[in-house]
């Protein structure tokens, strides 16, 4: 019993936190420019494509935008269109306007017009001549 109360004070040490700390410290500062260079710019197209929103509304748009680019590295084509839409759907019913909301779909995701296409004439070339 004594092992696990010795590890224990080991990892609680501060000198041990601090070499964690230190080891990780370059590592997180690098990610976290990074991550505020990206919230930066989102904010700012949002801003500049809804110049017409309030302050207090645009945040939720960001947000909605934040949610679009996760499910653009989550998943891709057909998956995404209806992840989108329904992200669309949720944040439509929260009260955000629709065209306001399709206007910054179109800023993060392209439509694809081929997900759905389907070539009647390759299997029946009759049917609508």
């Amino acid at each position: 019993m004594g092992d696990r109360s010795d590890k224990f004070e080991k990892k609680i040490s501060g000198d041990i936190a601090k070499q964690r700390y230190d080891a990780q410290k370059e590592y997180m500062t690098r990610k976290e420019k990074v991550y505020f260079a990206d919230a930066v710019a989102t904010e700012n197209k949002i801003k500049e494509v809804l110049n017409d929103v309030g302050s207090f509304e645009i945040v939720y748009y960001i947000i909605f935008a934040k949610e679009l680019q996760k499910l653009k590295r989550k998943h891709s084509e057909a998956t995404l269109m209806q992840e989108v839409g329904v992200l669309e759907r949720k944040w439509e019913i929260r009260g955000l306007n629709i065209d306001n909301l399709v206007k910054v779909k179109e800023l993060y995701v392209p439509i694809l017009l081929n997900v759905c296409k389907f070539d009647v004439g390759k299997y029946d070339k009759n049917l609508y001549a």
